[in-house]
């Protein structure tokens, strides 16, 4: 008879016992949602979608800066601080004409000042490119001389 008592009374423990934890898990989830879905959440994401957006525009501007101006300059020789502020003016011309009214409005109230924020942005863009340069200057690739054909073996391409 105790047996029967506690299984019984074990049953009824576990039966309410997934209940309430199903209803807690239901209030968080809700509570969860109602968070992905407040205006604090919308501004996170509309701010990395507008910062994901000017580093594409950056990073365009700052290559075609680079092929178009710099890379000549340095050739010569003559890539000097002015260059570098022309150089960087230019790209900061370029994101303007590309850069959407809404992302800036998005952008400046967070960052503030939009010249300063293209300005950081310009410069990890290009420390970003030189790092790749670097990495690719580095790579050792084997070339092996066949007659009438030049093979690269990419097996030993790190």
């Amino acid at each position: 008879m105790r047996t029967l008592l506690l299984q019984i009374l074990f049953t009824i423990i576990t039966v309410f016992g997934i209940e309430i934890l199903k209803v807690g898990f239901t209030y968080l989830n809700d509570a969860i949602d109602k968070f992905q879905k407040s205006k604090a959440m919308i501004k996170e994401v509309k701010l990395n979608a507008a910062i994901d957006k000017v580093q594409g525009i950056v990073d365009l501007a700052v290559t075609s800066v680079a092929d178009a101006y710099v890379k000549g300059l340095k050739e010569e020789g003559k890539f000097d601080d002015v260059a570098k502020q022309l150089a960087k003016d230019k790209a900061i011309e370029i994101i303007k004409t590309y850069l959407p009214k809404n992302v800036e409005k998005t952008i400046v109230p967070i960052y503030g000042d939009l010249e300063t924020f293209l300005a950081d942005k310009i410069k990890q863009s290009v420390d970003k490119t030189k790092n790749i340069d670097t990495m690719i200057a580095a790579t050792p690739v084997e070339v092996t001389t066949v007659p009438d054909a030049t093979v690269v073996n990419t097996d030993t391409v790190a």
